[in-house]
């Protein structure tokens, strides 16, 4: 969230510095006024009037204030502290008129390092009056009224400073209340804002500490007590569908972008569960420390509409399983009627039965996705884990679809990589993935040829199928795996299909924990991947024993 409120700043240093050199011109001004130049330290008072006017000139021009030596506070406090203790030292020690300099000099380093700052200038007067009450100096030879006047200047220029000093002081905790007040009313407006939200809403540090909530997620925690502190896997305790614990401070501390889980459940105190949509995303703050905005939690009850969802797979899949046999009998039955010699049918009745064995065989094919679909949704879909031969399964899957692209005129081909060996994985899901690229690579390739290639990779193996087919457009690629969703490009039009395939094959990949990766050009074909990441031999004999084991 952008700051609508900026921290006015003080600017201690603007102040030191127009502050700093009027006082220092004033005060060397004074000395040469009233010093009597007439003792042998004169040369040496000059000297120190002139090297520290010489500076205060120099870092006062913009083009010398850029270099460190004349930019440094710490330098202009360490040369005025210099010039006083050497002027009090020529004029006499604590019975000098110019003693009153050193409370100027205290001043000075407040202003500049503030409380830090008065403590360090008390210590160093403290000391530097000690080292002058243990020297035995001359006094300066002036009169009590000359040096009367000399402290009264002193006097109001310290008042003067004194006053500046106290006033600017007074504006900076006026900017800070400023601040304080505009930066509460923000924070109400953000409150009034998230709670305004129906869907729960927790603000979590980077050590998942909550920070800030609405009501309504006291509403679905069923709680009225504050929960600012509390550690979000104790507010939150989550489980998924097998009743495994699940960490969600661990979720979003291992992954840097955000997370969107609908399969979470959480019990209450009261033991009443429920299932809930859940959404952390990270908050990314502007910050030169590198400070962690923490994490965004917004979540919400889904129990109703997961019953719901459940129930609907439920009866596709039960619907699905009726309607597989009498569509099987009668594909069979017309495929039989149309076989040559086995019946005299005319022409014309010929073509219905055609049509209507086409048509017989995509409501298989539908039946046969949405049957996929519903297991694949509902965490029904039993994986078979073996070692498959990726060269083999290759070889199957082309010699199988040659006649249906050598009917279209195309040419199938096959690329085997070396060192191919075995993969890991389910047999027939991997297959199904393959078959969905390859069936689709040959209903929009209108000419030329398509290619399955098959090669090892670092940590994997890659199946890719590649086609010289219309492609997809650029407004069409971040829809191509959505339920339902065809192109509205005609050519797709023109052939059938449900809009399930890429849909299912998506699904299947999330199973396998395998990855799909495609690119395409509009009107220069599509290449449509999946890589099947490799596993340790220990590990692929224990995911084959975990598989018998369930089997059984």
């Amino acid at each position: 969230m952008k700051a609508l409120v900026k921290r006015p700043v003080f600017d201690r240093d603007d102040f030191y510095e127009s502050t700093s050199s009027m006082v220092r011109w004033i005060v060397l001004g004074l000395v040469l006024v009233t010093y009597p130049f007439t003792s042998p330290e004169s040369i040496v008072v000059l000297t120190l009037v002139a090297f520290t006017a010489g500076y205060n000139f120099l870092r006062t021009s913009k083009r010398f204030h850029r270099i460190d030596l004349f930019r440094s506070q710490v330098n202009s406090l360490g040369i005025d502290h210099l010039f006083v203790l050497a002027l009090l030292m020529m004029s006499g020690g604590l019975a000098s008129p110019y003693y009153p300099l050193l409370y100027l000099l205290i001043l000075g380093t407040i202003a500049a390092y503030g409380i830090a700052g008065f403590a360090f200038a008390l210590g160093t007067q403290s000391i530097v009056t000690v080292i002058l009450l243990n020297v035995d100096l001359a006094p300066l030879p002036s009169s009590r009224e000359f040096q009367f006047i000399i402290k009264l200047i002193l006097l109001i220029v310290f008042s003067l400073v004194a006053e500046q000093t106290v006033r600017n002081r007074d504006e900076e905790y006026l900017l800070e209340g400023r601040f304080t007040k505009s930066l509460d009313n923000e924070r109400q407006r953000l409150l009034s804002l998230i709670n305004s939200l129906t869907d729960a809403v927790l603000a979590i540090d980077g050590k998942g500490k909550v920070y800030l909530y609405n009501a309504a997620a006291l509403g679905l925690l069923n709680t009225n007590r504050s929960v600012t502190g509390m550690d979000i896997d104790e507010l939150l305790p989550l489980h998924d569908r097998n009743g495994h614990k699940v960490s969600l401070l661990h979720l979003i501390t291992t992954q840097e972008r955000s997370i969107s889980r609908q399969d979470l459940r959480y019990k209450a105190d009261d033991e009443t569960s429920m299932v809930l949509n859940l959404t952390v995303a990270p908050v990314h703050i502007f910050s030169t420390r590198g400070d962690s905005g923490g994490y965004m939690a917004v979540f919400r009850d889904i129990t109703k509409e997961k019953s719901l969802d459940e129930e609907r797979d439920e009866f596709v899949s039960v619907t699905s399983h009726e309607l597989r046999t009498p569509l099987a009998i009668a594909e069979a039955n017309l495929s039989t009627a149309l076989l040559p010699g086995y019946a005299k049918i005319d022409d014309k009745a010929k073509a219905m039965v055609q049509q209507a064995h086409k048509n017989v065989v995509f409501l298989s094919e539908l039946i046969e996705d949405l049957a996929t679909l519903s297991r694949a949704e509902r965490g029904d879909l039993k994986l078979n884990l073996e070692l498959v031969e990726a060269a083999v399964m290759a070889q199957e899957l082309v010699r199988d679809y040659r006649p249906q692209a050598e009917a279209k005129g195309l040419q199938l081909r096959l690329e085997l990589g070396a060192d191919l060996g075995n993969v890991l994985t389910s047999r027939l899901e991997l297959r199904e993935i393959l078959q969905n690229f390859l069936t689709n690579a040959i209903k929009y390739t209108a000419a030329g040829n398509v290619t399955l290639a098959v090669e090892a990779v670092k940590n994997g193996t890659d199946f890719t199928v590649r086609d010289t087919g219309i492609g997809v457009s650029a407004s069409d690629k971040p829809k191509l795996f959505g339920k339902f969703y065809r192109s509205e490009d005609y050519r797709t039009r023109q052939t059938g299909g449900t809009g399930l395939g890429l849909y299912i094959t998506h699904k299947l990949a999330e199973k396998l924990g395998v990855t799909i990766n495609f690119t395409s050009k509009l009107n220069h074909g599509s290449s449509f991947g999946v890589h099947v990441p490799v596993r340790s031999d220990k590990a692929a004999t224990e995911a084959i024993t975990e598989t018998a084991k369930l089997g059984d």
